[in-house]
């Protein structure tokens, strides 16, 4: 799925970017990402934005530096799922900026397969 149009992002709101909703049943490979652009001036800010599947997250950060034109950046995130009953896939974003910042051309991708594994590694 995609969303197109902007999606302010209000300081410090964890705010919902799109939804992938009633996702069926199954395993899935989910992969997201949205381009934040703020507007000009001279100031900086962080954007953590997540993607979220049934309690399953994945997180991915971005320092915006704000010069004389708009700033601009992407996050991806990525993350595996298997849901015993239909679910949703969300992005959400927050920013700590004190000046407008907007996520634009956002996706949500779930492809099926057989079977995940998600296992923490150290190191």
């Amino acid at each position: 799925m995609f969303r197109n149009g902007d999606q302010n992002l209000p300081q410090n709101v964890d705010q919902t970017v799109a939804t992938m909703a009633s996702v069926p049943a199954g395993s899935y490979v989910f992969v997201a990402k949205t381009t934040l652009v703020s507007d000009t001036g001279s100031d900086s800010a962080n954007v953590v934005c997540t993607l979220d599947a049934g309690g399953t997250v994945d997180t991915s950060e971005l320092r915006m530096v704000q010069l004389s034109v708009a700033a601009r950046g992407t996050v991806e995130m990525q993350l595996v799922k298997t849901f015993a009953s239909t679910g949703n896939a969300v992005v959400r974003c927050q920013s700590d900026a004190s000046f407008t910042i907007v996520a634009r051309h956002t996706t949500i991708v779930a492809m099926k397969v057989d079977t995940v594994t998600r296992t923490a590694v150290s190191g």
